[in-house]
């Protein structure tokens, strides 16, 4: 997964987190109205996953995205890490270093957090060029520092369910054919039975929901942890969607709503 503060202005108004998607928030000129797909529609947050930290995950929507291999996010991949270099107390800020502790109260110590190896591996082999919808959400989670999950929506419904691993689920890591197994006490989400994402002892995104040309509409999953409030990642994900409208300027923009252990939850607006 690609899991800061970064220097840009804040939200006007308060993200919806409970009672009803955004559904409708344009991002750009020029988007006419159109009948919704039957596509993902909420979050459930299991009690178990809110006492592990991400009680205040953030997963938005984006529709009507076209992607394509493009070299537009080159500069602003140099820009977040000039800003990463320029600020030397910026990997000790809370918000960085909580993803490290949020693995080592899951028993993972020894797993590096996405958002350091992303970090750590554009700082020593330059900016990775993926594509228009991916570098977006790269350059998004350099300035935060944070990790951000993204999938193809196309085909998910129902309900994205947000937990902590039984040791029973498999998941098939981008790039490769062959499914592992789960480490019990892993972070996971998954939607309809299917893994789209592990944190734990494996760190991956699901390879059948990787970001390519075929999507038409993506999720991107701000998990955060004890550190990082609701507006904190809500910030993180709409950052990343300001930055796609760059290249998709009629993409659709929208938040969905959350249930912790089937209670909806207000905004932390703090």
């Amino acid at each position: 997964m690609t899991r800061a503060a970064a220097r840009w202005r804040q939200c006007d108004g308060a993200p919806p987190r409970a009672g009803g998607c955004a559904t409708g928030a344009r991002m750009g000129p020029g988007v006419q109205g159109s009948e919704e797909q039957t596509m993902i529609e909420q979050v459930h947050i299991s009690t178990a996953a809110a006492m592990a930290g991400v009680a205040n995950a953030c997963v938005a929507r984006i529709s009507g995205v076209t992607v394509f291999q493009s070299r537009h996010y080159e500069r602003h991949l140099l820009g977040a890490l000039q800003q990463i270099v320029d600020d030397k107390e910026f990997m000790q800020r809370p918000e960085i270093t909580g993803y490290q502790q949020q693995l080592g109260m899951l028993g993972f110590a020894g797993t590096r957090p996405a958002n350091e190896r992303l970090i750590h591996h554009f700082m020593s082999n330059g900016p990775s060029l993926i594509n228009n919808v991916v570098d977006s959400y790269n350059v998004a989670s350099l300035l935060f520092g944070a990790s951000i999950g993204g999938h193809v929506a196309d085909g998910l419904d129902g309900c994205l369910e947000i937990d902590i691993a039984s040791g029973g689920e498999t998941i098939t890591p981008l790039f490769s054919r062959k499914a592992r197994r789960v480490a019990p006490g892993s972070l996971v989400y998954s939607s309809g039975g299917r893994l789209l994402a592990a944190i734990g002892g494996v760190d991956t995104d699901a390879d059948p929901f990787k970001i390519d040309e075929s999507a038409r509409d993506v999720i991107l999953v701000v998990l955060g942890h004890q550190h990082t409030s609701y507006r904190y990642n809500y910030n993180v994900a709409r950052r990343a969607a300001d930055l796609l409208t760059e290249t998709n300027p009629g993409s659709v923009f929208s938040v969905l709503p959350t249930i912790i252990n089937r209670q909806r939850q207000e905004l932390d607006a703090a």
